[in-house]
């Protein structure tokens, strides 16, 4: 049913306008997007400079963490360059800045945590860094924040498609030990042993029932037999670390380190957070399918 303004009184009429000027505010405001966000996180860096696609959007970052320039710790560090300006755990810098976004992660100093969301400002703490829906959670929030939403579904499209690809060329059937330099195992509930088992690899500290980040006896070392052992490390220091784990008596009889499966992933690449970790997944591909055809 249609009603004429004619026949209706005239403060209702006026009523109407209003709220039609209304919603058209709230519109206008709905469309308006963070254009100062201060990253305090590389894993944030990492994320936002790879959704914000143009060098003009990319300029809406103001800030990123102090470790986006290392490479040891962050996959944007060249991207990191166009920004000026590095934050750490410091409440005074980030008010400085004036930003109207500010991501933090869980991790980063609890104090610091503390104050910037005390300080009613526009504040996202990233929160869970233990598998594929973590990640993928993070990038669609952040996407939904900035106003990126389809290029952050774009981005998990590619992260999907990739994935499946890996899979794909990855050697059937394959176990493999995440282990560090100090033999320290990497298990389940990270995001490299997830990655792991969507492409069907078996992580030999997972099937211990090990959780994140754990050292383990000398003896339970010894009774472990996976195909590859994964660590951290460039290719130039392959001897080397070879070495220094072939003096541990727990692993000289390994025959997977005895016979040079070792696969090597660099720090960037291994503790990153973002799609970037997939290079990561791809290395390993690339060195187990290397190392098989060797031996």
């Amino acid at each position: 049913m249609t009603v004429s303004l004619k026949i209706l009184p005239r403060s209702w009429i006026f009523l109407l306008i209003f709220a039609g000027f209304s919603l058209v505010a709230k519109g206008e405001k709905a469309r308006k997007f963070p254009q100062r966000i201060v990253s305090c996180a590389v894993v944030g860096d990492e994320i936002l400079l790879q959704i914000l696609p143009s060098p003009q959007e990319k300029k809406r970052v103001i800030a990123v963490s102090t470790l986006a320039d290392n490479p040891l710790f962050s996959s944007v560090s060249l991207e990191a360059r166009a920004i000026s300006q590095r934050v750490g755990a410091n409440v005074e810098q980030v008010l400085h800045l004036k930003p109207d976004l500010v991501i933090v992660a869980s991790f980063n100093q609890p104090d610091f945590v503390a104050q910037i969301r005390n300080l009613k400002l526009n504040v996202h703490v990233l929160e869970g860094f233990q598998s594929l829906a973590d990640l993928r959670r993070h990038i669609l929030n952040l996407g939904e924040l900035t106003g990126a939403e389809s290029a952050a579904q774009e981005l998990l499209a590619r992260l999907q498609a990739r994935i499946l690809d890996l899979k794909k060329g990855m050697p059937p059937a394959q176990t493999l030990l995440v282990m560090m330099a100090d033999r320290t195992l990497v298990g389940k509930d990270t995001l490299l042993d997830d990655g792991m088992k969507e492409l069907g690899i078996k992580n030999l500290a997972r099937e211990m029932g090990l959780s994140g980040w754990q050292k383990i006896s000398d003896e339970r070392l010894l009774r472990l037999n996976p195909d590859f052992v994964l660590t951290m490390g460039e290719e130039k220091e392959r001897d080397q670390i070879l070495a220094t784990f072939l003096q541990s008596p727990a692993l000289r009889k390994m025959a997977a380190l005895q016979q040079g499966r070792l696969v090597l992933i660099p720090q960037a690449l291994f503790s990153s957070f973002s799609p970037r970790f997939l290079d990561g997944m791809e290395l390993l591909q690339k060195q187990m399918v290397s190392r098989l055809h060797k031996s």
